[in-house]
């Protein structure tokens, strides 16, 4: 599950959210690889045969899904870091070792909004909120893991609106 909750301390839980990776850059560059070869021998076959006017449309295909397979990479490199102390609630987002945008609530107004959807088969919005601001996080988890998430977080903060999750049971969602 792309949910992990850290306990640094007794008055200190870290929460890092980061999409579902079902493939590392290294094992899509090993399947870019054999699409890649196998796209070659079949034009180097017809190119042998007559129509080489193939390769270049070959080659332009190939391109098309390397930049494929590097952008969904990019995206998949979000995270969202969720640090709850004491004194402080801090939202920090952006990709995986780089500069973070921070932002930093009041714990003692800051409270999680859902906002519902008509439809069933959008994703609910969360939304952490205080008296100054409101942000959305985890807008790259599905509803399971938003729900297993709001499960965990109202221990430690107010929700206000309805999770609604139909045809589900709090004991369905597995914490990983």
């Amino acid at each position: 599950m792309p949910v992990s909750q850290h306990c640094l301390t007794r008055h200190q839980t870290v929460w890092v959210l980061r999409p579902n990776r079902s493939i590392t850059w290294p094992q899509a560059r090993n399947v870019f690889s054999i699409i890649a070869i196998f796209c070659l021998l079949i034009s180097s076959g017809f190119a042998l045969i007559g129509a080489w006017l193939i390769l270049p449309f070959a080659g332009i295909e190939l391109m098309g899904l390397l930049f494929a397979f590097w952008y969904v990479q990019k995206k998949l490199m979000t995270q969202e870091v969720i640090t709850i102390a004491n004194s402080s609630l801090l939202l920090e987002s952006g990709k995986q070792n780089r500069k973070k945008h921070c932002t930093q609530f009041n714990p003692k107004t800051v409270r999680i909004s859902v906002a519902q959807n008509t439809n069933p088969r959008y994703v609910q919005r969360l939304m952490l909120e205080d008296d100054k601001q409101k942000v959305e996080f985890a807008n790259f988890l599905n509803n399971r893991e938003k729900s297993y998430m709001i499960q965990k977080l109202s221990q430690y903060i107010p929700v206000i609106g309805s999770f609604n999750l139909e045809d589900m049971e709090m004991n369905d969602i597995d914490p990983g």
